[in-house]
């Protein structure tokens, strides 16, 4: 309840058009996935230039206020969790993941003491999948995911922050080839560099306010989100939701050493 009571708080501060005392839902809530490639950094070591992996490819999750029609279906929410499967395949041909999303899905299941794993994976979201954006403006939240993790972790905050005002643009968290995070800087450089090339390819855009761009980070992106914000004048705002900005020396030398 406090964690929900700040993130409010933020948000009043922050939107356009939401009333101070009004929190309810001002617009309906699209989803995008888009696929992209860094040019400007190379990905797999030894690559050729005409390899597909040679430049740093990027999936944005993007969560924006929509107009929506009868032919834009309501994403389930094991669709998110199947992207995870997906990315791992696509961003190194080194290893077949198959039967990832499955083991995630069990795993959450398991967590959350939910028998059927079907009720979870079939479980509708309110982001309307390719919906027409809203012709206006709106305020860019860049969310940078925990370690190893993407969107499907913060998926209702996206989508309460959409419907209220903003476009989300979340990143996910990959290191170098094969895109494993790990605690090494370098690593965690990687992320940075995404999430200034996602600002940087959407502040552009015509539903966004390039002057209202800010950053939220979970867990390791929390940590991961304070460096975007240390190297770009464009973000405005910072918030770490139990970022990992604070290390705790003693418990691990390989993290210290990174650290």
């Amino acid at each position: 309840l406090l964690l929900l009571s700040f993130v409010i708080s933020i948000t009043l501060a922050f939107t356009q058009s939401l009333n101070k005392n009004d929190v309810s839902k001002l617009y309906m809530v699209g989803y995008q996935n888009i696929i992209a490639t860094d040019s400007g950094r190379a990905y797999k070591p030894k690559a050729r230039p005409t390899d597909k992996l040679y430049f740093r490819p990027l999936e944005i999750d993007i969560w924006y206020p929509a107009s929506v029609s009868k032919s834009n279906p309501l994403i389930q929410y094991g669709e998110l969790i199947n992207l995870l499967e997906q990315r791992s395949n696509r961003f190194q041909d080194d290893t077949l993941y198959n039967g990832l999303t499955t083991e995630l899905v069990q795993y959450l299941s398991m967590n959350l003491k939910i028998n059927d794993t079907a009720k979870l994976t079939h479980l509708k979201t309110s982001s309307y999948r390719n919906a027409k954006a809203i012709d206006q403006r709106f305020p860019l939240i860049v969310y940078m995911s925990s370690f190893n993790g993407m969107s499907y972790e913060n998926v209702s905050l996206f989508e309460w922050l959409s419907s209220h005002g903003y476009v989300v643009a979340s990143v996910t968290s990959v290191g170098r080839y094969p895109g494993n995070m790990s605690t090494d800087p370098a690593d965690l450089a990687e992320q940075l560099y995404d999430g200034l090339f996602t600002i940087h390819f959407l502040k552009t855009k015509n539903d966004i306010d390039s002057a209202k761009i800010g950053v939220v980070g979970y867990s390791w992106g929390g940590l991961a989100a304070l460096a975007l914000a240390m190297n770009s004048n464009d973000v405005k705002v910072v918030l770490s939701l139990d970022g990992s900005e604070m290390h705790y020396y003693g418990e691990s030398r390989e993290e210290d050493k990174a650290f």
